[in-house]
């Protein structure tokens, strides 16, 4: 156990490190010492094997996908949870500003392997129902954050609108009010109660990593659709990214 005068000097050596300060302004102040090189680090996430992981030791990285990384039992989650505080140890000694990993995972309908399997979000959404939303993502982040992980990729409010794509089933439908409002409530399940992205880092919750850029994944199959326009774009594309994305801790930003 650390000494308060240990914890002081720590927090002179690297202020980012002081839990008394705000988090934006530790990110601030750790910002300030990261080289461009760094910067680039912990921006990249591996969704391979630990193995591959540990390539990225010298420079550090910004998240490894859980279930990429580690192989894990649904009867011993526990040798889950030693692989991965056996990585994050590893980069932490080696990481001049004790930086840890983001431990990364998919949490549209269950968080953990071994853990509750609930419907697909499409299903859930002919419920309409978002307390039992809600519940699902409070949930997920529990047995989530259980065995390490700290952020889930979910939940998805793009449009829905071709029954021939093949992702159909991790959105909320074609319907941008359902998406929107189950959309919303899955983030204050998975994130906390009072909507505030900081609330994550409470026990039993997870950072919220909303999908996608609205409009993405629009024009996959390319046959006689029209793009997105400025009629379609703010009525159904926007409507639920304006809505649910905002109180995401981060956000997927692709656009196909």
């Amino acid at each position: 156990m650390f000494s308060p005068l240990f914890s002081c000097l720590a927090s002179l050596a690297a202020p980012w490190m002081d839990t008394s300060l705000a988090p934006a302004v530790r990110a601030d102040k750790l910002l300030s010492v990261l080289s461009r090189s760094e910067k680039i680090a912990m921006t990249f996430a591996t969704h391979t094997s630990s193995s591959h992981a540990q390539q990225h030791n010298s420079t550090g990285i910004g998240a490894v996908k859980y279930m990429s990384a580690f192989k894990c039992s649904s009867t011993t989650p526990e040798d889950c949870v030693d692989q991965r505080n056996k990585l994050q140890r590893l980069f932490l000694q080696n990481s001049e500003h004790g930086i840890p990993i983001s431990f990364i995972n998919e949490g549209l309908h269950g968080g953990a392997s071994g853990g509750t399997i609930f419907p697909e979000p499409i299903t859930q959404s002919m419920t309409w129902n978002r307390t039992l939303v809600m519940l699902i993502g409070a949930a997920i982040a529990a047995e989530a954050s259980t065995i390490g992980v700290d952020t889930v990729f979910a939940p998805v409010v793009n449009m829905m609108p071709d029954a021939r794509f093949g992702r159909l089933q991790e959105g909320y439908g074609e319907n941008p009010i359902v998406a929107a409002t189950l959309g919303a409530a899955a983030v204050i399940g998975l994130q906390g109660a009072n909507n505030g992205a900081e609330n994550y880092s409470l026990p039993g919750k997870v950072c919220s990593l909303g999908k996608h850029f609205a409009a993405c994944k629009q024009r996959v199959f390319r046959t006689q659709d029209s793009p997105p326009n400025s009629h379609t774009n703010p009525s159904v594309h926007i409507l639920p990214v304006q809505t649910a994305l905002p109180r995401v801790g981060s956000m997927v930003a692709r656009l196909r």
